[in-house]
């Protein structure tokens, strides 16, 4: 694929921008559970932005049309999964989870059942998190060596670069308002595509 130097113009504003936001965000946060939390200060449309756009990544848009292009709707099922515990934990954890002032799901669980407990559901919630982004870089690498003609091993480290520059300035913060901008980007260019 040839990119115009529109296309790589926009790519490039549009990561800059991400970056930029993590990098602005970055200088609210004072503490451990400002960066882990965003210092409990997020409401709702923050929280949501974030888990939407954890699940409308490149693995649910890029990464499911590409495994339904191979395997039917049997890929659909990591979206569908995903949207429906972010509905159950919306339900029935969250309220509880942020009244106890506590960071992780294991803490929750450690507080409710022990500390094996805790042990447990970190070793899951590790386990989950690494497929979840395994699933979420696969697509990403293969969107950077198409549209770049790089090398898939180079493309891993470009968005490995990308990654941190978002999410490690501003923590949780910036993470949920670049997430958000994500999605709205993803409307616009399927807007635009359809013109």
């Amino acid at each position: 694929m040839n990119l115009t130097t529109l296309h790589a113009a926009i790519i490039l504003l549009t990561v800059a921008l991400v970056i930029g936001i993590g990098i602005y965000h970055s200088r609210s946060i004072k503490s451990a559970a400002g960066y882990s939390v965003g210092g409990r200060s997020a409401g709702v449309p923050l929280v949501a932005g974030s888990i939407a756009g954890t699940v409308v990544g490149g693995g649910a848009t890029i990464g499911t049309a590409q495994l339904a292009f191979n395997f039917g709707l049997s890929a659909w099922w990591f979206t569908l999964g995903s949207g429906i515990a972010f509905i159950l934990m919306g339900l029935f954890y969250a309220r509880r989870m942020r009244g106890t002032g506590l960071e992780t799901i294991p803490q929750f669980l450690s507080l409710n059942y022990g500390k094996k407990a805790e042990e447990l559901s970190s070793v899951i919630s590790s386990i989950g998190i690494l497929f979840s982004a395994v699933a979420s870089c696969l697509p990403g690498i293969e969107i950077i060596s198409s549209l770049s003609g790089l090398d898939p091993m180079i493309s891993s480290v470009l968005l490995i670069v990308m990654v941190i520059g978002s999410t490690f300035f501003g923590g949780m913060k910036s993470a949920s308002v670049g997430r958000r901008l994500i999605i709205v980007i993803i409307w616009v260019y399927i807007f635009v595509s359809g013109f």
